[in-house]
Order: C-alpha cells, then structure tokens, then sequence
C-alpha cells in the first residue's frame, strides 16, 4: 500500500505555493488571461497507478499533464469530486516512481477530453514537490506560459 503523508493539505498547499511561485517568477504573482491557474500546467504522458481510498482498489490511468500542485488524467474507471486518491507515477524523468495524495478537484464530462480527472495533490514529500517544479519551471525545460508584465500604471 502507498504510504500516506499526514499533513494539513492546506498549510501545506499554502506554503508550497508560495514558495514555488516565488522561485519562478522571481517573486511576483503571475496571472494570465490564457491561464487563471496559480501554476501552468506542462504535458506530462505517463501511466498512473491510482488507489481508491473510498473502495481500497487499484486501478490506472494516463496523465494528461503536470503542474506542482496537479495532475490531470485520465482514468480507466470513474471518479467523483471530493475523492481522496493516492498516485503513483514514473518521475518526469522516468528514473523511478513518485508517490502522492490528492483529492478530486474537478470531473471533465462536457469536453473533448470527457472522464479527466484534475487531482489535487496535498500529501507529498518535499523532494518530490521540488522535482516538479524543476520540471514545470526548470531552465533546461521549455517554457510553458509567457507572462507579460504590466509596467507601473499601466491599466491593460
């Protein structure tokens, strides 16, 4: 069985946020008409082992894309919000599995991607939060988002 982290998913969401956010935008908060997330989200095509807390069954399904914060995929059963579910996934670099838990934020049923599930991430180790966000924001990576950056004053 995946081990599961005790923590306060919010403290822990807050401040990882923060932190993350910081680090890569140089510490301004970043917003985008394209993009009301706090995080983009950069592709991310692996399988995903998850475990359904409700049931305790395992079953798969295929990531979409990433964020620290995140994970879209899509799944080989049906989930609803609210679900707590424990993930593990190879690391963006495939060298080995990551382990997290998160919960059922939203259920795509009128897209093109219908059944995709967005979790929540909100137990997981520090190490595993910085490897994704190297992956997101990481120089060595291409960007995902360009923000432009209003000048002082300027209302647009």
């Amino acid at each position: 069985m995946i081990p599961l982290f005790h923590t306060n998913k919010t403290s822990v969401t807050l401040a990882r946020s923060i932190g993350c956010e910081r680090e890569a935008t140089g510490g301004q908060k970043v917003s985008s008409s394209l993009d009301n997330r706090k995080f983009p989200r950069k592709p991310f095509h692996a399988k995903v082992r998850i475990h359904d807390n409700i049931h305790g069954k395992w079953t798969s399904g295929e990531a979409l894309d990433i964020n620290p914060m995140g994970l879209l995929l899509i799944p080989r059963r049906q989930f609803t919000l609210g679900e707590t579910l424990d993930l593990s996934f190879p690391s963006t670099e495939g060298e080995y599995n990551l382990t997290v838990s998160g919960e059922v934020m939203r259920v795509d049923v009128e897209s093109d991607r219908k059944g995709a599930v967005a979790v929540e991430f909100f137990g997981m180790e520090d190490w595993i939060f910085d490897e994704l966000c190297r992956y997101v924001y990481g120089q060595d990576k291409d960007a995902v988002l360009t923000v432009n950056v209003p000048a002082p004053g300027d209302k647009t």
